[in-house]
């Protein structure tokens, strides 16, 4: 069986493990959370880069101008991989993670499922 491992992150642990028919995401992050996904059964396969969700952080500005809290801030979305499983919709939080390995990861996994 060929496999490809990818080691994204030391501490907590994060791997991502491409076999043939399958891939196998290791996060450390959730008690040490093992999950399988079966080729045949990925609907989809995306990352999703950092950004500021500019509506929240307006809103957030907004209430604290009436309310005087000062607790306002720029609100982001971290980097995420966002996965379709069987019409299940799933996200990875990828904290200090190699971005380039990312890429290379979807772009391989979307090549098996389409």
């Amino acid at each position: 069986m060929d496999s490809q491992t990818f080691s994204l992150r030391a501490k907590p642990v994060f791997e991502v493990k491409l076999f043939n028919d399958e891939l196998k995401i290791i996060d450390g992050s959730l008690a040490e959370s093992i999950s399988v996904y079966k080729y045949s059964k990925l609907e989809d396969f995306n990352f999703k880069r950092e950004q500021t969700n500019w509506g929240i952080t307006i809103l957030s500005f907004i209430i604290d101008l009436f309310t005087g809290g000062g607790s306002s801030g720029k609100y982001t979305e971290k980097n995420q991989l966002l996965l379709t499983y069987s019409g299940e919709k799933m996200k990875y939080y990828l904290e200090n993670c190699e971005l380039f390995e990312i890429s290379k990861i979807v772009k391989l996994v979307n090549q098996k499922i389409n």
